[in-house]
């Protein structure tokens, strides 16, 4: 069972008007359900996806098409140093 988290309506409403949301914290305390029950119809990412993660490790050029449809990235940690590949 899935409890509403009193920051749902908060990310909801910065979501409307921010170009990017931000969750971060301490693993499993439930930042992805969270975005998953919060926001269900936001096309996602997660390198939490061995297939995902591979792919963007060995052609990160690749992964370019799919991030940029994504309204939400989980487990970018994975990725180690993302940022020089851009």
């Amino acid at each position: 069972m899935y409890i509403e988290r009193h920051i749902q309506k908060a990310l909801r409403e910065r979501a409307r008007f921010k170009g990017a949301v931000v969750v971060t914290g301490a693993r499993q305390v439930g930042k992805s359900t969270l975005m998953e029950t919060g926001f269900p119809d936001f096309p996602r990412i997660t390198f939490d996806d061995k297939t995902v993660l591979a792919t963007a490790v060995d052609e990160p050029a690749t992964v370019n098409t799919p991030l940029a449809s994504a309204d939400a990235i989980s487990e970018l940690y994975f990725m180690g140093n993302f940022n020089r590949y851009n």
